[in-house]
C-alpha cells in the first residue's frame, strides 16, 4: 500500500479520526478504538501513518481487504472483529464528512467478520509457575526484561486487570508507598492497590530505564530496547505473557491466564 502517505486535514472538524472519536462516550472507549486505528494505520502504510495523519479518505476495497487479511493473521477473532469495527466506523464518517462516495464506503467497508473459535480461558498460575515465569524476565537484563517482570509482577502481586495496568500514568504510581491508584477499574469506580516487595522492587529497577517522565507507567519497548513513551494495549500485555510463558516452561504449553479486558 505504497499509495498511503501521511496526510495533513484542513482542520480538526474534518479528520474523520477525531470526529469519530468523540462520539464514543467514554474515554476508556476512546483509548481502546484509538489503539485500534493506530494498528490498522501501522498495518496499512508500513509504519509511515499513524491514526490522525492517515489518509483513510484513499482506502479502497483492496487495502481494507488486506488490512482484514493481516489482522486475521495476527489477532483472535475477536480482537481482529474489534479493529474491523473501528475501521468501518472511521470509513463511516468519511462518507459523512463528504470525503468519500457512497459506493467507495459502502465497498470498502463491505468486510465479512474474522471467524474462528476463541482461545481457551487461561487457568490460575500457582505460586511455582508465578516464581518461574518471574525468575524468566530477571534473568533477562534487557530494557523488556526489566519491563515485563515488572508488569509481571504488578499483574499478579496487585492483582489488577490487563486493562488497568495499560491504562496505568506514571502520576498513579507513588514511589515512597508503593500506591498504585487505579483509576480504569469496572464501573469507572477508582481504586488503590500497593506495589511491595518484590513487586516495588521490580517497578523501581523498571523505572531506573524508563524514567520518570509524564506518561503511561508500562511503555512497549522496540527490539532495540527503544522505550517509546505512549501506551501499550491489553493485547500486548497478553502476547508479552505468552512470550514469557513458552521461554520459563513447558507447564505454560496453554499459556499464561488471559485475564480479563
Amino acid at each position: 500500500m505504497n499509495d498511503l502517505i501521511p496526510t495533513t486535514y484542513p482542520q480538526p472538524t474534518g479528520n474523520p479520526v477525531i470526529c469519530y472519536l468523540a462520539t464514543l462516550g467514554s474515554e476508556k472507549s476512546r483509548r481502546s478504538m484509538l489503539a485500534a486505528l493506530e494498528i490498522i494505520a501501522d498495518l496499512a502504510t508500513t509504519g509511515r501513518c499513524n491514526a490522525y495523519n492517515m489518509p483513510w479518505y484513499l482506502l479502497r476495497p483492496q487495502h481494507t481487504a488486506a488490512v482484514r487479511a493481516a489482522l486475521a493473521e495476527r489477532y483472535n477473532p475477536t480482537s481482529a472483529n474489534h479493529k474491523l469495527a473501528a475501521l468501518r466506523s472511521v470509513l463511516r464518517q468519511c462518507w459523512r464528512l463528504g470525503l468519500l462516495d457512497a459506493e467507495t464506503y459502502a465497498r470498502c467497508a463491505d468486510l465479512p467478520a474474522v471467524k474462528g473459535s476463541a482461545l481457551p480461558r487461561g487457568r490460575m498460575l500457582s505460586l511455582g509457575e508465578m516464581r518461574t515465569l518471574f525468575e524468566t524476565c530477571a534473568e533477562d537484563h534487557s530494557t523488556a526484561g526489566r519491563r515485563d517482570a515488572a508488569l509481571i509482577t504488578v499483574l499478579a502481586g496487585a492483582g489488577l486487570r490487563r486493562a488497568e495496568i495499560v491504562a496505568l500514568d506514571m502520576a498513579d504510581f507513588d514511589a515512597e508507598t508503593g500506591a498504585l491508584t487505579v483509576r480504569s477499574g469496572k464501573g469507572r469506580k477508582a481504586r488503590i492497590t500497593y506495589a511491595a516487595n518484590g513487586c516495588l522492587l521490580a517497578l523501581e529497577q523498571w523505572l531506573e530505564i524508563r524514567g520518570t517522565e509524564p506518561g503511561p507507567l508500562f511503555c512497549p519497548v522496540s527490539k532495540g530496547g527503544q522505550i517509546s513513551l505512549r501506551r501499550m494495549t491489553d493485547q500486548a500485555v497478553y502476547i508479552v505473557l505468552r512470550k514469557r510463558g513458552k521461554q520459563a516452561s513447558p507447564l505454560f504449553s496453554q499459556g499464561p491466564s488471559r485475564g480479563g479486558k
